[in-house]
């Protein structure tokens, strides 16, 4: 199948419509909920379906379980966050986009743009103070996003609907495929550093967009790997300067979306605890 998708909006859409009623259901929630002190500023956490979340978070889950009306064609990012998050959304985006921006053309939109943002997650889209309800029927087929949330947090519609999951990860995850009416493939961040070409070649194939044989005979796949190369996408001007905005109310620098990209340099950030 040919690489199908285009550029979606670089902006959040425009809201729809404002959900008076959210308003309402998020406060009562809250006051149910286990709260305990957040461990990454003052705002408190509160604990919803098993785990831990700020209240923006929260609002945005809810919201987004209530209005998210999936596609069949939707392909979702579903990561822990830095586990190679945005080395895939860049993967993906070149890999479905490379018929309309090829790899080594200047316009590609990755070399002038953030892959969060060409990749936008669930919870800026439906964060809104106003509980406003975002419209993203405008997202060009299939609708490229993202999402940090818990499997069981995503939106109910899913499970109408044949999604493709994709997730990354550290440690060891197998392929599971066909869960429910669902597609599903987890890649661990070790096994994209050590073997590109071949995770490259099975998302391809695992999202509907196969590399033809002329295409893998003209350098195609090898074209794409250095564009989404690490060294490439952090030197690239936008990811030294830019930023991306955070529903925590600052901007997040889109340096700090890429370290040293060196397996195992976990450790050197975190503990075994």
């Amino acid at each position: 199948m040919e690489a199908r998708s285009d550029q979606p909006p670089t902006n959040l859409p425009k809201p729809q419509q404002q959900d008076e009623n959210l308003s309402q259901e998020f406060k009562n929630l809250m006051s149910t909920l286990p709260m305990d002190e957040g461990w990454l500023s003052t705002i408190p956490v509160y604990q919803y379906q098993g785990f831990w979340f700020e209240p923006m978070f929260l609002q945005a889950i809810l919201s987004c379980q209530k209005h998210f009306e999936a596609n069949d064609t939707d392909i979702i990012h579903v990561t822990f966050p830095k586990s190679g998050t945005t080395w895939l959304k860049a993967l993906t985006f070149a890999l479905l986009n490379r018929n309309k921006y090829p790899p080594t053309q200047e316009n590609n939109p990755l070399l002038v743009t953030n892959p969060h943002i060409l990749v936008p997650p669930l919870h800026s889209l439906f964060y809104d103070e106003k509980f406003n309800i975002p419209n993203i029927s405008q997202f060009p087929s299939p609708r490229l996003l993202s999402s940090h949330f818990p499997y069981i947090s995503l939106p109910k519609s899913r499970k109408e609907f044949k999604w493709t999951i994709l997730g990354s990860c550290f440690g060891v995850l197998e392929r599971k495929l066909g869960k429910a009416r669902e597609s599903n493939v987890s890649k661990v961040y070790e096994q994209m550093k050590s073997h590109p070409t071949l995770v490259l070649k099975e998302l391809s194939e695992f999202i509907g967009c196969s590399f033809s044989q002329q295409e893998l005979d003209n350098g195609m796949l090898d074209d794409i790997l250095n564009l989404c190369s690490f060294d490439n996408l952090r030197n690239l001007e936008v990811n030294q300067t830019g930023s991306v905005s955070s529903i925590r109310g600052f901007e997040i620098q889109n340096k700090s979306f890429f370290r040293c990209g060196k397996i195992g340099d976990s450790k050197n950030f975190l503990t075994n605890d």
